[in-house]
């Protein structure tokens, strides 16, 4: 340990476990076994639980708990004590954590959202420890309770989470990517992809929350007019952190630190209120644990503050949303980044080998793509506002643009300096491609950024999804480069089979602004799937070839992703129906009161002033304006009665793609309809008589 250390640093990792403290033997096996997918025996599971009942009772830990994420989207666990009963006669009790505690645990499976694979007397499901993922302790208001790592299957073994096929999906593109680096002259011992996902959210501060319907069940607003501020002056972004806030972000990262999370940046984001936290890139598996334990302690920081954190695409409407940027590469057991540019020829065809293979897996897995970042929130996020549209297409920039369409040239040259005219100041490097702010996956040096992903989101199955096409494009391309080498030189057979990918596939390439209608016309000609909402996007997921493409890799069975794409539709129809019954709510109760009495505060100055003599003349405009508010509240008792009719209509429809539709096609409409209205009316009336906190109350820092 470094005396000069920072604190981070000394306490990076305390609340995790160090599997140094296992026995040398015992640990080498389970490294092997993580690394080489080789068996757990019982004696190493014995040895495991051993110390980490040791540690976990000195850190002061009094339960323990197999922790999975369900297909609910957060996460799940069920906390037993270390306490055993050592003689059910005597009455003895010891503390204890068996091999058989560490591996399996029974949650009931029937519970948790299954898309029909389970019914309620079909019970039993199983947690069972995944050791590639460091147990930790996790503390609230000073309860420590041990946390195990898990995924989560049912009886039958089909898979209810999101980690098993991620899991999958990580083996299945090391061994794809094996094989292709051996045919190219490399011998890895595995490939991982690595993820670094940059965390956007918004802060509120808490008592607002409480005020307001929408805010408290739902996380975001439903209705609300724009501040006349807004972002408007762009100086939010990397603007001063805020003193409370700053606070609270550092007793979140410190939090986050202790369990291992490598936290990297914060900063102010574009839009009020809005913030983000970044991670460095880790293996896939653990990122994931780590997103959501970062979700979870910032909504835990937030309240001692004060604050209230929200982690939805679109809390406020006419600012920008939150989305995570999901930053992905591939990494050796050398520890390479196979998209780092090189500046040889030779490694040159490794990389672009590579860069070829992403060009096909985003283009034959395009729909796919789309769906598994599909949600509610991002629909109401998708094409502004920084935000990515909702046609997947790919930047690479002008220089890789033109090695993959020039492959004579070589390999990549000096970068360019910039020339800052002032000569104290150092010299930089221009990068190779410039950042392309509205592409929905784009090259950004040497990694993919993935950035459609929903703030809200798991970040496990959207990378099963990136993994299971990137296996599908290496395997391809491994199968075209065996078959040339049979009579070509491995330079010529690389060459070949690149331009042949690129030939196949550029349709997906696009380096121009995706903001644009001529991009979205363009995308038509190209074929590019368009799904402008979630029901319309989650029918890739259950296209033909994706559930084949799924089983052929063992990631998934067919009726496994039925389940999830019915739980998809079920969660999005939760979700608008949910928004249906606050939005009347809220305008039945808080905005049609309050122009009610705004309008009998008008009325009554109206009619004071016609009993003063010598004012006639006063009284039309004033009559004239209390009449466009209540046209306006006629038009919205309009819309609320549209709204009761939805929400009448929507009953009887049990089919869930035509629910999901209605939701889509109907309610949604009417409730931006309803919306508008009534922010026409919140613009009015007196901040006296309105019922509801405004954007202007909320953006307060």
């Amino acid at each position: 340990m470094l005396a000069n250390a920072s604190r981070y640093f000394k306490q990076f990792g305390a609340q995790t476990f160090d599997i140094n403290t296992i026995p040398a033997r015992t640990r080498q096996k389970l490294r092997n076994a993580i690394l080489n997918n080789t068996p757990i025996d019982r004696e190493m599971a014995y040895m495991v639980a051993l110390e980490l009942k040791r540690w976990a009772l000195s850190m002061g830990a009094t339960h323990y708990s197999h922790w999975f994420h369900p297909l609910t989207g957060s996460t799940a666990e069920k906390h037993n004590t270390f306490l055993q009963s050592s003689s059910l006669i005597d009455n003895v009790i010891s503390e204890d954590f068996s091999a058989d505690e560490l591996v399996r645990g029974e949650p009931d499976a029937s519970s948790f959202p299954h898309g029909g694979m389970r019914s309620t007397f079909e019970a039993r499901g199983y947690s069972v420890w995944d050791p590639s993922s460091p147990a930790f302790i996790m503390t609230v208001n000073d309860v420590k309770t041990l946390f195990i790592p898990s995924i989560f299957i049912a009886y039958t073994g089909h898979v209810l989470d999101k980690k098993t096929p991620l899991l999958r999906s990580m083996k299945a593109l090391s061994d794809s990517c094996r094989r292709l680096l051996a045919l190219l002259g490399r011998d890895v011992a595995y490939v991982q992809p690595f993820v670094g996902p940059e965390q956007e959210y918004f802060l509120v501060h808490e008592h607002e929350v409480h005020q307001r319907l929408d805010l408290r069940l739902l996380g975001y607003t439903l209705l609300g007019a724009p501040c006349p501020r807004g972002q408007k002056f762009q100086d939010h972004y990397f603007g001063a952190v805020n003193d409370n806030v700053l606070a609270f972000m550092e007793e979140s990262e410190e939090a986050l630190v202790r369990l291992g999370v490598p936290v990297k940046t914060r900063h102010n984001e574009v839009a009020p209120n809005q913030f983000e936290l970044a991670v460095l890139p880790e293996n896939a598996n653990i990122a994931a644990d780590h997103n959501q334990l970062t979700m979870e302690v910032l909504k835990r920081a937030a309240r001692k503050h004060g604050f209230y954190t929200l982690l939805h695409e679109k809390p406020f409407a006419g600012i920008n949303g939150s989305g995570k940027h999901n930053n992905w590469s591939l990494i050796t057991a050398d520890n390479e980044n196979l998209f780092d540019p090189p500046e040889t020829k030779e490694k040159n065809l490794v990389f672009l080998s590579f860069i070829s293979c992403v060009v096909r897996a985003v283009h034959r897995c395009n729909g796919l793509l789309r769906s598994v970042f599909a949600n509610a929130g991002n629909d109401m996020r998708f094409g502004a506002n920084e935000a990515p549209p909702v046609i997947v297409s790919l930047f690479l920039g002008k220089k890789i643009s033109d090695l993959l369409f020039n492959l004579g040239q070589q390999g990549f040259s000096e970068k360019d300096a910039l020339k800052l005219g002032l000569p104290f100041l150092p010299n930089i490097e221009r990068d190779y491609t410039d950042r392309n702010r509205t592409a929905p996956i784009a090259f950004t040096g040497n990694k993919f950024e993935f950035r459609m992903m929903a703030s809200s989101q798991s970040i496990a199955f959207p990378n099963t999804a990136i993994n299971l096409a990137m296996a599908e494009a290496v395997d391809a391309f491994a199968d075209q480069l065996k078959q040339r080498l049979a009579s070509q030189r491995l330079e010529q057979a690389v060459s070949a089979t690149i331009a042949g990918f690129i030939k196949e596939h550029q349709a997906v390439i696009y380096n121009g602004n995706t903001y644009t209608d001529k991009w979205e016309q363009e995308a038509a000609r190209r074929g590019l799937f368009l799904a402008k909402d979630t029901p319309s996007a989650l029918l890739a997921m259950h296209a033909e070839n994706n559930l084949a493409l799924f089983a052929s890799y063992n990631i998934l069975q067919p009726e496994e992703v039925m389940a999830r794409y019915r739980i998809k539709l079920q969660m999005y129809i939760d979700t608008v129906e949910t928004e249906l019954r606050v939005t009347r709510d809220m305008i039945r109760t808080r905005i049609i009161p309050s122009v009610f009495d705004y309008q009998g505060r008008i009325s009554h100055s109206i009619d004071t002033l016609a009993k003063r003599p010598g004012h006639e003349n006063l009284i039309a405009p004033q009559s004239t304006y209390l009449a466009r508010i209540s046209l306006k509240l006629n038009n919205l008792l309009a819309d609320m009665k549209e709204l009761d009719t939805l929400n009448e209509a929507i009953k009887p429809v049990q089919d869930l793609a035509e629910r999901a539709r209605f939701c889509a096609q109907q309610v949604r409409p009417a409730i931006q309809k309803a919306r508008e209205q009534a922010a026409k009316l919140e613009e009015r009336v007196s901040r006296q008589c309105w019922n509801l906190s405004r954007y202007a109350d909320i953006y307060t820092f």
